[in-house]
């Protein structure tokens, strides 16, 4: 807990130091939500809604219903023509006989017309349907049937009405019903569908004339529609409210969760795996994120939910406050993940962005019915979905007159998806994207991928098949220095045949073994990409080794990660330092992670601050510090809270001088009782601290001891400087002084030359000769040629003696640099001796060789070339970030088919059942009196599903009581019978899109099982297509696609843009320039290779547009 309420400090101090995203997170949304509530509280009124009584309407499937159908009333003033055809197991004698009872049916007012098959039937229609506007919905052709079963024996039947469809209407084909509940502003065209459009005429006549073919005695009589009154309906202005709400409150989370995302993803590279490495539990690190976000979260949403908690009616307020709760944590931890997931904000926002327009989208076309409990279920894995659907259930509870409480959340649920379980899903989504998260965060810090998994089998196997050990394959030289009691020192770091693979295939560290002594400064040193950082890292704890152990402090880093980071001291090579945190806050930071006395903090901290000259900086911010203090300040947090082992990662990088000095006394002081591990590029710097050096190469150790038993081993000898005078020739006088050298002392060798400057390498063997060296380059310095010294030289070179002329000369012992440039380069053809060939050599002569066999190139053919480099090096950056290019690709092409989905308009088909009504209530309403034959038939076919629940009732209660008193029951009533004067009466809920083909087929089967005392099955259907576009019409979806392609191929061309921006910023554009390619060659090459990228991209689009139907009236397809 201590780390907990630690970061929570840390956090509040940035929020308050962040004014501009404390602006955007908190003030903006509060803004936003305030006007809300404001209205809200104000116009909280209440009222009901008028009740409404429907009039019957009279079916006949004969002339009769022309007046209500629209194709073939009076207003037309056509002969309709109703086509048909048969296919599979249909009998095409009985379906031309069937037609023909249809077309005696409305005394032959209609044609019937026979075609071959389907695909010419709806060619056929869709050449006949009329233009958009005009008045008539047809030419020639109402419409069609198609026939998949007629078999009178059987007494089957199964058919397809095809109708065109057209703007306005309602088919919803998609939706088994809409509005269930609460007023209800119904459509002026509502009916147009199934009755307007003769659907309703033409499946009555069609199921009735296949009746009379199976039984010749069938009485037919109309059917009697009713639509069920609409009740009073409770009226509250905060439902309008809550149409708005799910987006409101998405886009207030939304800021949340990209700011969470955007925190933790900019510390995923460097912050996160330092506070990890000074002990820092993962659970801690991204619990205190959370809590910290979901605080902003409930202070937002106290602003819009608080008002709306206390005026909402029917929804208790623990409901509503619970779920507002859980909405944030599961918005917050969402954030988290999608955080945990990058190490660039920008990404990470990009990834909030796209993840939350696809759920938004998804969430509204995928919306499973409430009925379907797993579907819904399993649609509430998207907390966006789960979100929609509470606010759903609240606003139907409303609708319904009832109470939601928290001892209702349940009621229905084994039924329908009740609002309980939508708040359980929303609990599960958050420990699932918590859980998540903590993997993702693991599997990052192992680095695992599969290509590290593969190179580690395969280490594995060839150790396995090899005879020797893992230590001997990784013996390359045998440079380590014994040194028995330091080998029985306790060593507080042990690294075993470490090796670390990353994900990339790179092989980073391979075999390496190390002890650091307590006591002592251990210094690691190596080229650049030698793998000191990764070993550091490794040892820190920062990412698992793939192969290999490492104990700090008898602990083992892999398996007791917890107590190992309890003496660990860590400066990483890059500052680990939050911006607007002071450098005393820095160290209260770690010093409180590390679980140190608090106590003792504050004279640490000043001691430490007053040691490196940075204690008149405490109260500073750090991204007001310079690049050398900042790093003191990450030396004295690796030091502070007595952490037992420290590791130093080229810790005076960017220092002055007099600040390394001060840094260097530091780790000289505190080295007693401490085991320090340092990396540094500076030579001095490690033979000051050095007590014992190691030395990298190609991620093993090549040679380990302490500087003098290195200077001894790989050291050639002394080294004698001399300054010549600026007269004269300096080539020939370094030659002579060459020869004087090697006359006196044997082996010695000329070095390299600086200017003036003169090394020559003497071997330390030939000590006993540098006296006699020295006079005789002293007497030719003073010019005393007549010397005793110079007697033994040759009279040939004595001749020459006067055109040498020195200044000064001197004599030092070989610096460790120069051991450490010698001791790379043996190890290096040590390691190409034993892997047995000479790659660098043989790929550097090959290299100078193909640049020798070619002429400079000149003209056109220069130009050319130069070309072809432009298009080879965009190409490569192309390849190397593949995600700034594809992703550019993807997003368009999903937004493009996030916009098909929503202009879909494809043709559409669907067959009705009566089970698609299910779960239902069917209303009967009879006295016993009046209880018709036909009506048993009817209910005895009802109870065959058990879906249906018949509810009876007498002649007494009056349907409008019936339907206000059953206002909120579930399921519903939607469908059911009642005698009236004019005879029986079909009942139907309105609100249910495709209630009436299914009555009307009950109807039937019911009325032939009581004339007949036989079953039949019949089962209709509906086509609807869609009218081919008139070359002269610009279809909806083109035209509002196209502005959505302009945007869609203007952020695509953007990122040509960015590569030329790169290339200023990183200065590489310059050093094109120095090259003498002209600015038309460099522009052209560019501009070449970004305009066959975006031909690339048109044809993609061009290939969707063409495959999708889109855009066909401006392509000329």
């Amino acid at each position: 807990m201590g780390q907990f309420f630690l970061l929570l400090w840390k956090d509040w101090i940035l929020l308050r130091r962040n004014k501009l995203w404390t602006t955007i997170e908190l003030i903006l949304p509060c803004l936003l939500l305030a006007p809300f509530s404001y209205i809200l509280v104000k116009y909280s009124d209440t009222s009901y809604s008028r009740a409404v009584d429907h009039d019957p309407f009279t079916l006949t499937g004969r002339l009769q219903d022309a007046p209500m159908l629209l194709p073939i009333g009076n207003n037309c003033k056509k002969n309709a023509v109703l086509a048909y055809t048969s296919k599979g197991s249909a009998n095409k004698d009985i379906a031309k006989e069937l037609m023909s009872k249809v077309q005696d049916r409305f005394n032959n007012s209609i044609e019937i017309k026979n075609l071959p098959d389907e695909d010419k039937l709806l060619e056929t229609l869709r050449k006949d349907m009329p233009r958009l506007g005009t008045f008539c919905p047809f030419n020639l052709y109402v419409g069609g049937v198609v026939f998949e079963t007629v078999d009178v024996a059987k007494k089957k039947l199964k058919y397809r009405i095809l109708f065109g469809k057209f703007k306005g209407d309602t088919w919803n084909m998609r939706e088994t019903h809409t509005h269930l509940y609460g007023e209800w502003m119904r459509p002026s065209f509502n009916r147009r569908s199934y009755i307007e459009s003769g659907y309703l005429s033409f499946q009555h006549a069609i199921e009735t004339s296949f009746i009379s073919l199976m039984h010749a005695g069938f009485v037919d009589f109309p059917i009697i529609l009713r639509e069920l009154p609409e009740p009073k309906f409770y009226i509250n202005h905060v439902l309008l409210f809550f149409s708005w709400l799910p987006s409101i409150w998405q886009f207030v989370a939304l800021l949340l969760t990209i700011h969470i995302a955007r925190e933790i993803s900019a510390e995923n590279l460097v912050l996160k795996p330092y506070l990890s490495a000074m002990g820092l539990s993962t659970f801690v690190y991204y619990a205190a994120h959370i809590f910290v976000g979901l605080l902003k979260f409930l202070v937002v949403f106290s602003v819009g939910v608080i008002p709306l908690a206390i005026i909402i009616p029917f929804v208790s307020p623990a409901v509503l406050l619970i779920f507002v709760f859980l909405f944030g944590i599961a918005s917050i931890v969402f954030g988290a993940l999608v955080g945990s997931m990058f190490s660039n904000s920008n990404t990470a926002t990009q990834a909030i962005m796209i993840f939350t327009v696809a759920g938004t989208v998804v969430g509204s076309k995928m919306q499973p019915p409430p009925e379907n409990i797993i579907g819904r279920a399993l649609f509430c894995l998207n907390m966006n979905g789960a979100f929609s659907l509470a606010i759903e259930s609240m606003k139907e509870y409303i609708q319904r007159e009832m109470v939601l409480d928290m001892f209702s959340i349940f009621n229905e649920s084994t039924i329908r998806f009740s609002m309980g379980c939508t708040l359980l899903m929303l609990i599960f989504d958050i420990f699932w994207m918590a859980a998540l998260t903590l993997l993702v965060d693991r599997i990052r810090a192992s680095g695992f991928s599969l290509m590290t998994m593969i190179k580690t089998r395969m280490k594995s196997r060839k150790e396995s098949s090899s005879s020797s050990s893992p230590e001997s394959d990784n013996t390359v030289t045998d440079w380590c220095e014994v040194d028995e009691a330091r080998d029985a020192a306790k060593a507080d770091i042990i690294v075993n045949d470490l090796v670390k693979i990353y994900s990339t295939g790179e092989t980073a560290v391979n075999g390496l073994s190390l002890r650091a002594v307590q006591g002592q400064v251990s210094i690691l040193l190596g080229h650049n990409g030698a793998g000191k950082s990764t070993t550091f890292s490794s040892i820190a704890g920062i990412i698992k080794p793939t192969y290999g152990s490492i104990k700090i402090c008898d602990y083992d880093v892999s398996e007791d990660a917890k107590m190992t980071k309890k003496f660990i001291g860590l400066c990483p090579q890059t500052n680990p330092l939050y911006d607007q945190l002071t450098v005393g806050e820095h160290l209260y930071l770690v010093h409180g992670l590390k679980g140190a006395n608090r106590e003792e903090f504050q004279e640490e901290m000043q001691r430490l601050l007053k040691d490196v000259n940075l204690d008149f900086k405490e109260k500073e911010k750090s991204k007001n510090l310079s690049g050398g203090m900042k790093r003191k300040l990450c030396v004295c947090m690796a030091l502070i809270g007595d952490s037992k082992v420290i590791l130093l990662d080229e810790p005076s990088a960017g220092m002055d001088p007099g600040a390394r000095q001060d840094v260097q006394k530091l780790v000289e002081k505190e080295k007693a009782n401490r085991t320090v591990l340092l990396t540094t590029h500076y030579m001095d710097e490690a033979e000051r601290l050095g007590d014992w050096v190691f030395v990298m190469s190609h991620g093993k150790l090549a040679a380990s001891g302490t500087t003098q038993y290195l200077k001894q081993k790989f050291g050639t000898g002394y080294l004698l400087t001399v300054v010549m005078h600026h007269n004269g020739d300096k080539k020939r006088m370094a030659e002579l002084l060459t020869s004087v050298c090697q006359h006196f002392v044997k082996g010695a060798e000329r070095g390299e030359m600086h200017g003036l400057q003169v090394e020559i390498i003497l071997p330390e063997s030939q000590k006993s000769s540098f006296v006699t060296l020295f006079k005789a380059l002293e007497a030719i310095q003073e010019k005393k040629f007549d010397s005793v010294t110079l007697a033994t030289v040759p009279s040939e070179l004595k001749e020459q003696l006067a055109r040498l002329v020195m200044t000064c000369f001197g004599l030092s012992l070989n610096s460790l640099e120069q051991v450490f440039i010698i001791i790379g380069e043996k190890y290096e053809k040590a390691l190409e001796n034993k892997m047995g060939n000479n790659s660098k050599q043989n790929n550097y002569k090959l290299l100078l060789d193909s640049q020798g066999r070619e002429p400079e190139k000149s003209g056109a053919i220069k130009v050319f070339a130069q070309i072809l480099a432009i298009l080879r090096k965009k190409n490569l950056y192309m390849i190397r970030n593949p995600f700034q290019f594809l992703a550019q690709i993807i997003i368009s092409l999903v937004m493009l088919f996030l916009i098909s989905a929503f202009l879909a308009d494809s043709d559409e088909e669907k067959y009705f059942s009566p089970s698609d009504l299910e779960p239902a209530k069917a209303l009967m309403r009879f006295d016993d009196s009046s209880f018709p034959n036909q009506i048993k038939h009817f209910e005895s076919l009802v109870t065959k599903y058990p879906g249906f629940d018949i509810r009876r009732y007498n002649m007494n209660k009056l349907l409008s009581s019936i339907v206000q008193e059953t206002i909120g029951v579930v399921p519903p009533i939607v469908f059911g019978m009642t005698v009236s004067g004019n005879g029986v009466e079909v009942l139907y809920n309105g609100r249910y899109h495709h209630v009436l083909p299914s009555l009307v087929t009950m109807v039937n089967l019911a009325r032939f099982s009581g004339q007949s005392s036989s079953e039949a099955h019949i089962q209709s259907g509906v086509t609807l297509f869609n009218k081919p576009a008139d070359k002269d019409e610009i279809p909806m979806a083109d035209f509002l696609l196209l502005p959505i392609v302009v945007f869609v191929f203007a952020t695509f061309t953007s990122t040509f843009a960015v590569f030329m921006v790169e290339e200023r910023e990183c200065q590489f554009a310059h050093q094109q320039w120095l090259t003498g390619i002209s600015p038309i060659t460099f522009y052209s090459g560019s501009l070449l290779f970004d305009a066959l990228c975006y031909a690339f991209i048109c044809l993609i689009f061009g290939f969707v547009f063409h495959s999708i139907n889109w855009m066909t009236s401006h392509l000329g397809l």
